[in-house]
């Protein structure tokens, strides 16, 4: 395929508490605390976290440790 390629899709909250290994509620808190800068609500009105917000929280080390972990810079 020509000039395609593929984005990976964002998460919801259910996959991000999955692949986090964390309960729904600490997921919409996180949100709320901005860990991940670009989640946003789509048309249906369902949050939708990038794949590479995910990375980044995980590779700061964020995702370990402190019940909030807030990235400040």
């Amino acid at each position: 395929m020509r000039g395609r390629y593929l984005v990976p899709r964002p998460l919801t909250l259910h996959q991000l508490g999955e692949r986090l290994g964390c309960s729904l509620v600490r997921v919409r808190a996180l949100v709320r605390a901005r860990c991940f800068p670009h989640a946003y609500v789509d048309c249906e009105g369902k949050w939708r976290i990038p794949t590479a917000d995910v990375a980044a929280y995980v590779r700061t080390g964020a995702a370990i440790g402190a019940p909030f972990a807030l990235v400040i810079g």
